[in-house]
């Protein structure tokens, strides 16, 4: 039996992480720990109420963004644990059975180190960016401006993913019937191993958004491969808790993966990127 802990990462989402907890409650999960980012509504005292000791609620004293609350983990002891499965508040969970059996089958071969699972919009369509190649400066800018002709309208589909096979595969327009080897996966619905994710340290705590790129490469810095498995396991309800912060969070974290694993300036990334 491998010993799996849900991770519900969550910030000003009180009602939707309630219900995210009593989902995992359904799996035989060795514990669930839920990592509030300061919220400012009433989630702490809600789950405190709810549940008391039949989850851990770690109460951050600061906004620090997605992956420094997901780090919040690493300040407790979780070194007993195979892999940890984390699972954002707003991801409602429609695979129907027990997801510890899920996560553990996943993980076929040892160098397996992280693995991510389908996840669809609200309307049941596959969402965009189930997965990737991790950024790189030579296809990303162009890639960047064929998307936006796509959802501009410039260019149809089928141009779209003759331009981009790579992100076209990433958007789902094209089928996955296994699972592959990628560069990255939604930090959304993931697994990953305990050990590994240790001594990584989790997830750059300067980034806010794209840190699932950074911590993907790490991780293959360090030997092991990313997996996606085309189950589908949650939909994302798409509550946003950035907000005004988006755009800005978006640039400064492909700034900071880019200065990070290439050594970029951030005048070649403003020429690449901005212009």
């Amino acid at each position: 039996m491998r010993k799996i802990i849900a991770v519900v990462p969550t910030y000003n989402s009180a009602d939707l992480v309630h219900e995210r907890v009593a989902q995992l409650k359904e799996s035989s999960f060795a514990s669930i720990i839920v990592c509030d980012d300061k919220s400012d509504d009433n989630t702490v005292e809600r789950l405190s109420r709810q549940y008391n000791d039949s989850i851990k609620l770690i109460a951050g004293q600061d906004n620090i963004g997605p992956g420094g609350n997901r780090n919040r983990i690493l300040d407790i002891d979780i070194d007993s644990s195979d892999f940890l499965f984390f699972i954002d508040a707003d991801c409602e969970l429609v695979y129907k059975q027990d997801l510890t059996t899920l996560v553990a089958a996943s993980f076929t071969r040892q160098d397996i180190g992280v693995v991510g699972f389908s996840i669809c919009n609200k309307d049941d369509s596959l969402m965009s960016w189930n997965y990737g190649e991790l950024m790189h400066p030579v296809h990303e800018a162009a890639d960047q401006r064929l998307e936006e002709m796509l959802n501009e309208g410039q260019i149809n589909r089928e141009q779209f993913i003759v331009g981009a096979p790579a992100r076209a595969a990433s958007f789902r327009f094209l089928p996955e019937p296994e699972p592959k080897e990628v560069g990255w996966v939604a930090e959304g619905c993931f697994a990953v191993r305990t050990e590994l994710f240790n001594s990584i340290r989790g997830f750059a705590t300067q980034m806010r958004y794209h840190e699932t790129h950074d911590f993907n490469a790490r991780v293959q810095e360090n030997g092991y491969t990313t997996v996606f498995n085309p189950t589908l396991v949650a939909r994302h309800l798409a509550h946003d808790s950035r907000m005004q912060r988006r755009v800005e969070d978006i640039r400064a974290g492909r700034l900071y993966y880019y200065q990070t694993h290439w050594g970029m300036s951030e005048e070649v990334f403003a020429r690449l990127f901005d212009e």
